[in-house]
């Protein structure tokens, strides 16, 4: 997630671009397979401190880029067209299954969901495809491994990016929370998933 310690980084940071608190928006693909930004979570939970320091140590290394990252984008500002249209990627599955005292976490076929994947094409002056920013309701939990990975979403930007050279494609999760990916736990099954939602996109 956000933290709000990274976002008032980053805000404060950019104010020296001239961008504007209400100008700034942060989204995160909900990864399980990236770092854990909130250090008191660490504490609570009994972890040993000196992950606390590096969680705090990252947060603000990462606020520094994506500023200077935001920054190198507004002295690059120009005219653009904006086009939107959607299609569906088929495999989120809603997680929240009846049982006899409640809902359990487990797979529910039956349940609700959103497959709508939402697309935003921007084009320069001369009809050149710039960027594609792109959305899909569903967790990136694909997997859950020790290693830093970019789940289902990152390798959906790849395989966009792929296809359109020069271009820069973005993922924006939306209202996912009854959400998850199915099937699960592999890297070929997030590269799988992935190319599901960039055949969405195209």
């Amino acid at each position: 997630g956000v933290t709000r310690e990274l976002r008032t980084a980053v805000e404060v940071q950019v104010q020296k671009y001239g961008v504007e608190k209400k100008s700034l928006l942060m989204n995160a693909s909900h990864t399980h397979c990236g770092p854990e930004l909130r250090s008191e979570r660490l504490l609570r939970m009994g972890i040993d401190s000196r992950f606390a320091a590096l969680s705090r140590q990252y947060v603000r290394w990462i606020s520094t880029r994506i500023a200077t990252l935001i920054g190198e984008v507004v002295s690059q500002v120009e005219p653009v067209r904006l086009f939107y249209s959607y299609a569906r990627a088929g495999f989120a599955m809603n997680r929240r299954l009846p049982a006899a005292k409640g809902f359990i976490n487990s797979p529910n076929p039956d349940g609700l969901t959103d497959h709508q994947v939402p697309v935003l094409r921007v084009e320069n002056q001369a009809g050149e495809l710039k960027t594609v920013l792109f959305g899909y309701a569903c967790h990136a939990t694909t997997l859950s491994f020790q290693k830093l990975c970019g789940d289902y979403p990152g390798f959906a930007q790849q395989f966009v990016q792929d296809a359109h050279p020069g271009t820069i494609a973005m993922f924006m999760n939306g209202c996912s929370a009854d959400q998850n990916p199915y099937p699960r736990r592999t890297l070929d099954l997030a590269k799988q998933h992935g190319r599901a939602l960039a055949n969405g996109v195209e």
